[in-house]
């Protein structure tokens, strides 16, 4: 019996199929936690791209990032500037600019989400047979930067 060719196409469809599964779960524990904190998921997106940042960013490459016009990116720093998630202010080369840096209770917004995510991955793993979780661990070590 031959061994069957594995394409972009069928992993793809499969990887996509797994995190399905592995998320799924999770998604109620992230919509209460949106819900709770009125978070659009555009502001959530910025927060975590001012996360991932590290630093700063001008309004203009988050809005860029983000996928939204400067106006709408605009509004949404505004409410998370009112709630104390960012700050922001004008750019020291450019006066025109604004710059918006995530504060420390924005980043606990964006760590809540994401352990809400790895809580239901955990679950997910500790439901592995041992050997299976080998497996899998050693799959994804092998693959992950």
């Amino acid at each position: 019996m031959q061994a069957t060719a594995v394409t972009p196409r069928t992993l793809g469809r499969d990887l996509h199929a797994l995190f399905a599964h592995v998320m799924r779960d999770s998604s109620g524990d992230v919509f209460r936690i949106l819900g709770e904190l009125d978070l659009s998921f555009s502001q959530v997106k910025a927060l975590h791209f001012l996360d991932e940042a590290g630093g700063e960013l001008p309004l203009g490459e988050l809005a860029g990032r983000v996928g939204i016009s400067l106006p709408a990116a605009s509004r949404a720093v505004d409410a998370l500037l009112t709630r104390g998630f960012v700050e922001r202010h004008e750019d020291p080369e450019d006066r025109r600019a604004r710059r918006v840096r995530i504060l420390p209770p924005g980043h606990d917004v964006t760590r809540q989400l994401l352990d809400a995510r790895i809580s239901h991955c955990e679950a997910f793993a500790a439901a592995l047979p041992a050997r299976d979780a080998e497996r899998l661990a050693a799959a994804v070590a092998r693959v992950l930067p």
